[in-house]
């Protein structure tokens, strides 16, 4: 997560998932090649690699959680291909926020949870 705005009373977190996105596009650029080279008339692997790729764009929203201390709402909204869904709470009701570090190949990558 990246702190997109901070002030007095606002902080907005935003995450894309920008690894899953290039993996995604290059599953499906190698699934597309072992589709068009195939000798048969449909080749299952490429087809599955394609599938795997549409899942991962599919399945990884822009997460964004918003904190107004103003407005006292905490915001959590997931803004994907198939729509968006927005969770609004008032923050008296958040009791405990959890940010968790995770190192993946030298990457820093923040996990935020309540």
């Amino acid at each position: 997560m990246k702190v997109v705005q901070q002030t007095v009373t606002l902080l907005t977190l935003k995450e894309r998932p920008i690894g899953v996105w290039i993996l995604s596009g290059l599953t499906a650029a190698i699934g597309l090649l072992i589709f068009l080279s195939s000798n048969s008339s449909i080749d299952w692997f490429g087809l599955v690699c394609i599938g795997l790729a549409n899942g991962m764009m599919f399945g990884s929203p822009v997460k964004t959680c918003q904190f107004d201390k103003q407005g006292n709402w905490v915001i959590f909204q997931q803004k994907g291909w198939l729509g968006t869904q927005v969770i609004r709470r008032p923050i008296d009701q958040v009791t405990e926020v959890q940010v968790e570090q995770l190192n993946l190949f030298g990457l820093q990558l923040y996990r935020l949870g309540s």
